[in-house]
């Protein structure tokens, strides 16, 4: 699984090629937000690829980052404008599916890396969806 750590909301530039006015976690986003605001632009190498899902986590303070979405990767595509570096693009997943119930709302697998991005190996039974 890959996931993706988010800073606290700010800002766009304005040239974003996303056509984004905001990127990061703010609690008052929906699960939509969240998506579009944060959905690239990544530098996602070939491991990538490999992956089914993406776990977005974000600050919660005081503890430690909480995942706040995942989501079912059905591609990673160029981002226009940002040499090597990828968007996710995938469906949102909810409450009922193994992977949502298993890590939104609890703290976040990977903690203390400097990148945004991470990968992690992913239970045996939560494999099975993979």
């Amino acid at each position: 699984m890959i996931q993706i750590t988010l800073t606290s909301a700010k800002p766009s530039p304005p040239d974003d090629p996303l056509g984004r006015t905001r990127y990061g976690y703010s609690p008052d986003m929906t699960p939509d937000e969240i998506f579009h605001d944060n959905h690239g632009y990544y530098p996602l190498g070939p491991r990538a690829d490999r992956q089914r899902y993406a776990l977005f986590a974000a600050p919660d303070k005081p503890g430690p980052n909480k995942v706040v979405l995942a989501v079912e990767i059905t591609s990673i595509d160029p981002v226009p404008g940002k040499p090597h570096r990828r968007q996710i693009i995938g469906d949102l997943l909810t409450k009922g599916h193994p992977v949502f119930d298993s890590y939104v709302g609890r703290p976040a697998p990977v903690s203390g890396n400097r990148n945004p991005v991470a990968y992690f190996e992913a239970p045996e039974e939560l494999r099975l969806h993979e």
